[in-house]
């Protein structure tokens, strides 16, 4: 409903005064994110109101309130979310900074180079936070910076000091993004199939054999033929992902689990009726 109230903006003054109240007092994050999601189409009324969102308890509420600032005001939201830039790495910090940096989110215009620079310094500065998800936010933040070649080796440095698994596989993963040939990433990733026999390490090869790496197949059809259900289907799913590999997964037809029998049809259907 209060989605649908941003529809109205940004004339209705009730609609919008209503929709202040719910990103204000509703009990519910949900509610109070799309409440303030919408009065982004308020343009300048709505302003203050998005302001005090950005002090919310829930992080998802304060990064509605940094999208909804970028739409509502674009050049006055430059100044709030740079403004950002001078607390510690958090969630909605590390975006802001990524919205500075990239000029996207409703930012259509060119970054200037002292945005850029003090965004591209506060990611990197965010790759040594003391949370990994924190860490791997900043990095996928980094590798969606464009015309930057000099971004891949603190990248890489970042992810060769990097001890949690998690955080290992959004590295990597966004290293990849960067350069399928990230000889560094695929380094991590094939380590981690050998550190974790379970769901990291399988996901881990995943990333692997979407890049083509023979030691990351290898791992699927490991998994394939193990015995945990759950890592079956994923491994199932992931080879059958392969157009070139969906006769590997008819065994998994007959499998005892109804979830791994599904996932291999799925696959096999969908590799073969690719264009």
């Amino acid at each position: 409903a209060v989605l649908r109230l941003g529809a109205l903006g940004p004339d209705d003054t009730e609609a919008r005064l209503l929709l202040e109240e719910r990103a204000r007092v509703d009990p519910e994050p949900a509610v109070r994110s799309a409440a303030v999601r919408a009065l982004g189409s308020y343009s300048t009324p709505a302003i203050a109101s998005l302001r005090d969102r950005l002090s919310d308890p829930e992080v998802v509420v304060r990064l509605a309130a940094i999208e909804a600032l970028v739409r509502a005001d674009r050049a006055g939201a430059r100044n709030t979310i740079a403004a950002m830039l001078a607390t510690p790495p958090a969630v909605e910090s590390i975006e802001a900074a990524r919205i500075l940096a990239t000029a996207v989110g409703g930012l259509d215009e060119t970054p200037s180079d002292a945005d850029r620079t003090s965004a591209l310094a506060y990611l990197r500065q965010a790759l040594g936070a003391a949370e990994p998800a924190l860490r791997a936010q900043a990095a996928i933040a980094l590798v969606g910076v464009p015309g930057r070649d000099d971004l891949e080796a603190p990248l890489t440095s970042a992810l060769e000091r990097e001890t949690d698994a998690t955080a290992v596989l959004s590295m990597a993963r966004a290293l990849l993004r960067r350069s399928s040939s990230a000889a560094g990433a695929l380094e991590r990733l094939r380590s981690l199939t050998e550190s974790d026999p379970g769901r990291m390490g399988l996901e881990a090869a995943i990333v692997l054999a979407e890049s083509g790496d023979a030691a990351g197949i290898d791992v699927l059809r490991r998994h394939a033929a193990g015995s945990d259900p759950e890592l079956r289907r994923s491994a199932v799913r992931a080879l059958a992902r392969d157009a070139m590999r969906p006769f590997e997964v008819r065994a998994a037809l007959v499998d005892p689990d109804l979830r791994v029998r599904v996932a291999a049809a799925g696959g096999i259907v969908a590799a073969y009726a690719a264009p």
